[in-house]
């Protein structure tokens, strides 16, 4: 793996475990609560894909790449994390602060904490901003991932 860039980090199994949370749990216990929750909404994905954007589009295979796999690796990943429930206890208080924020249309807040959001991805947000805009312009231009003619 290092050969192909991969980086090897030392750390105790309660540090690796806490940045598994993280790394796995957060991202992947977000993914399937909005593959759920467009289930849910009973709106169909090829209906959506009509007012489609390229973010939606990226966002929508990562949901669905997760979904075409075998649901038991994902059930060890949010289940055997000893900091699982800790993350989506502090995944589901933090959208509920910010579902708060929007009932009470509370404009100043969340451009608050959109910036204090700014501040702590700092150099990140304009690597990400690049990498996202090369990535989207491969969508657009070569009208990649989901196929929107079935």
């Amino acid at each position: 793996l290092q050969a192909l860039g991969s980086k090897l980090t030392y750390s105790s199994p309660e540090e690796h475990d806490k940045m598994m949370a993280v790394v796995q749990v957060l991202v992947h216990f977000n993914t399937i609560v909005m593959g759920e929750t467009l289930r849910d909404s009973g709106i169909s994905i090829l209906d959506t894909l009509k007012f489609t954007s390229p973010i939606y589009k990226l966002e929508l295979s990562l949901i669905g790449r997760l979904f075409a796999q075998d649901p038991t690796l994902y059930a060890e990943i949010l289940f055997q994390n000893p900091y699982s429930k800790n993350m989506r206890e502090l995944f589901l208080k933090t959208a509920n602060k910010f579902s708060c924020l929007l009932d009470r249309e509370d404009r100043d807040a969340f451009k608050e904490h959109f910036v204090f959001g700014k501040e702590y991805f700092n150099y990140f947000a304009e690597e990400s901003m690049q990498l996202s805009d090369r990535i989207i312009e491969e969508v657009v231009t070569n009208r990649l991932l989901i196929n929107d003619h079935h």
